[in-house]
């Protein structure tokens, strides 16, 4: 039995699959210790997981005003925040740890990180190869930011994902850019998706005589991407469109704030495991979760992006495959229409998102992911054992 340390924090999409492979891990044995921040507690507590919180080196949530200013505070607060490497220190002072396993958008932890005797993964949730670009220039701003405040510069070499042990990717390499040869230690391990609450049901409130093609609409749950304006003009545009329509909240948007047209039902959350199956298309704001939830069902995509970082790389790849259509932020409703009608029309989407179906089908997720945290902990435990 190994002991396994998850760092984490409250990013929404990163959460459900560290769980899953998580839930995995300890069902085959080993002791699976999260630390993150105080938000987390119940989601984690909920699972039957302990959850060890950062000290005040890590501020719970990004308080500044306004979505530009809030991105700079957790590039500095959270994401490259070296200081926060000084709890998870600690940690492993007191108590010993076979293995870390560090999101990937905590750059500063993973730069401390990299000289530890024990083993590093990255725990990636999203499009590995498309997001280096963007990841090197969040590095580089964050270093402007930090000089400019007096601070050391983070070591770019050591900050880098493919710097550490392992990079454990929890989506499909078809799914990606390709790239002209791949890192050694990056490896694709499928979707890692969160159960289905058991005590979650649906009902659907249309007839099964019924036979209106059903759209799935869900924004991101972050209260900076999804506004009731803009939940409010997704539905009046899709009243254009002779299918039925569920709009889930999530909980970003009271349901009580939005108007729903006759075609439309308005619910704040049903796990998308249970409505899509029958779904001839989602619209989504392009997390990386929702997207391989939907080809997993073979539904194929709208993508409206929303400002995360990874969302828009996302909807490129979306249009690029052919899985659907990319259309700008906040879109107005003749393009939004367009896009729909021109994906529930053309049965070249639904057939690449069923090829994408198979792909996933295939894939083992949670057990391959804890076959190659065990891998890296049994490579790594011989020098340390030796070394007694």
């Amino acid at each position: 039995m190994a002991r396994v340390l998850f760092v984490t924090w409250n990013g929404g999409g990163n959460q459900a699959p560290a769980i899953g492979l998580a839930i995995e891990l300890r069902d085959r044995g080993h002791e699976i210790i999260f630390f993150g921040q105080e938000s987390q507690k119940e989601r984690f507590e909920a699972d039957g997981f302990s959850l060890k919180l950062f000290t005040e080196r890590s501020p719970e949530t990004a308080t500044a005003h306004g979505v530009n200013a809030r991105m700079q505070n957790y590039l500095h607060s959270i994401w490259l925040n070296v200081d926060m490497f000084e709890d998870v220190n600690d940690i492993l002072a007191q108590e010993p740890i076979d293995c870390l396993i560090v999101d990937s958008m905590l750059i500063g932890i993973l730069e401390r990180a990299n000289s530890l005797p024990i083993p590093t993964v990255v725990f990636f949730s999203s499009v590995f190869y498309a997001s280096l670009s963007l990841r090197d220039s969040m590095i580089s701003m964050g270093n402007q930011q930090r000089r400019a405040m007096g601070q050391e510069a983070l070591d770019a070499g050591k900050a880098k994902w493919e710097s550490q042990t392992l990079v454990l990717v929890t989506g499909l390499r078809e799914f990606d850019t390709p790239s002209e040869s791949d890192f050694p230690n990056v490896r694709y391990v499928g979707p890692i998706r969160s159960h289905a609450d058991a005590h979650s049901s649906w009902q659907s409130p249309w007839s099964s005589s019924d036979t209106r093609p059903l759209i799935v609409v869900s924004y991101s749950t972050n209260q900076d991407q999804t506004s009731a304006a803009g939940l409010q003009a997704t539905l009046d545009a899709l009243q254009e469109i002779d299918a039925r329509v569920l709009l889930t909240t999530g909980g970003a948007v009271p349901v009580s704030a939005l108007h729903s047209p006759s075609n439309a039902r308005v619910v704040g959350f049903v796990p998308h495991e249970l409505v899509l199956d029958e779904a001839a298309l989602m619209i989504t704001h392009g997390g990386h979760g929702s997207v391989m939830i939907a080809l997993s069902k073979g539904v194929p995509l709208v993508c409206v992006p929303s400002l995360g970082a990874d969302q828009p790389l996302i909807a490129e790849r979306i249009e690029a495959l052919g899985l659907g259509k990319a259309v700008p932020a906040r879109p107005d409703s003749q393009t939004l229409v367009a896009a729909v009608r021109e994906v529930l029309s053309k049965t070249s989407f639904k057939a690449t998102s069923e090829k994408f179906k198979k792909l996933i089908e295939s894939s083992r997720g949670a057990s391959q992911g804890a076959e190659e945290i065990e891998a890296v902990i049994e490579r790594y435990k011989v020098p340390r054992e030796a070394s007694k």
